[in-house]
């Protein structure tokens, strides 16, 4: 019996890649030039080629800052695009996985932000990333939303690859110590999400209105972006001599942005385990992993 397929969108970032490594040739990547997610027939049209029994939306405008400015191609990627490809499998009957974002909160609750919390977005990044959600649920159909947070990997642009960076050209980092959340590394997020999809391939219709809605899924645990810079940097030093000696913390106050960060954004993802009974390990033991990973690919470049 032939595996269903998944269509993913987004197929260069970081998730979507963790998505075909996971499902192989089952997983169908689209990219905007593969497929015009702001015209719903294209979406349509892309379900049926593929017969896809789901879809996974890994697409986002991420540039937080830019976005302030960049507000409407922002809304575009982030909230109309997700509306039309959630309708889109709406009609076609089979489940939407969107991924959403911890900046749709305001950061001033210490502690896990739980999905009944209410969301109060700072910038633009986190304004339209909830317009996604709520262009989602309208949508109809079995929606599932994640959100997650401060997701890092070995590809892609993130600040796991920024810190590697500087640290190789800079004797001291500064970096913000007063941002507290919950690393969470693509590879893990891209296997339990592909899990998920599976789980609710394999338990039918039914199974998937019951569970249908929002949900937080982000590595457990928490640090700071410096706590976080610390441990990266240490790795490092294990690995090579870099000229880095000292990751210096600073306040949010000291390092200025076009737009503001929560102070506290760490995700509650108790739900979700209780829900479907597996979820994401601990930020430090994802860390120890995207350097297996790291490691792998060094010796493989040799």
């Amino acid at each position: 019996m032939t595996a269903p397929s998944v269509v993913v969108f987004g197929r260069n970032g970081q998730v979507a890649r963790g998505l075909a490594e996971a499902w192989g040739s089952r997983a169908h990547l689209f990219g905007r030039t593969e497929c015009d997610v702001f015209n719903e027939s294209a979406i349509a049209k892309v379900l049926e080629q593929t017969q896809a029994a789901a879809v996974v939306n890994a697409s986002a405008y991420t540039e937080v800052d830019k976005a302030e400015v960049e507000t409407e191609q922002a809304r575009a990627l982030n909230a109309v695009a997700p509306g039309n490809m959630a309708r889109a499998c709406a009609r076609k009957g089979i489940p939407f996985v969107h991924i959403s974002t911890d900046y749709v909160f305001d950061g001033t609750k210490p502690g896990g932000w739980t999905e009944t919390d209410v969301p109060s977005p700072l910038g633009a990044y986190g304004a339209t990333k909830r317009e996604g959600e709520e262009a989602v649920a309208a949508a109809g159909g079995t929606p599932f939303v994640l959100r997650t947070s401060w997701v890092y990997g070995t590809e892609g642009k993130n600040f796991f690859l920024t810190m590697l960076r500087l640290a190789r050209t800079h004797p001291v980092l500064r970096v913000v110590a007063d941002q507290h959340g919950s690393p969470t590394s693509s590879h893990a997020l891209s296997c339990t999400i592909a899990r998920l999809v599976d789980t609710l391939l394999a338990g039918g219709p039914a199974f998937q209105q019951h569970t249908a809605g929002l949900y937080h899924l982000a590595s457990q645990g928490e640090t700071t972006w410096h706590g976080f810079a610390e441990r990266i940097v240490a790795g490092l030093k294990e690995r090579e001599h870099i000229p880095c000696t000292k990751v210096q913390a600073i306040t949010t106050a000291e390092f200025p942005t076009a737009a503001k960060r929560p102070a506290h954004s760490r995700l509650d993802s108790s739900l979700f385990r209780r829900t479907f009974l597996f979820g994401i390990e601990d930020w430090e033991s994802g860390l120890a992993d995207v350097w297996k990973r790291y490691d792998a690919a060094a010796q493989g470049a040799k």
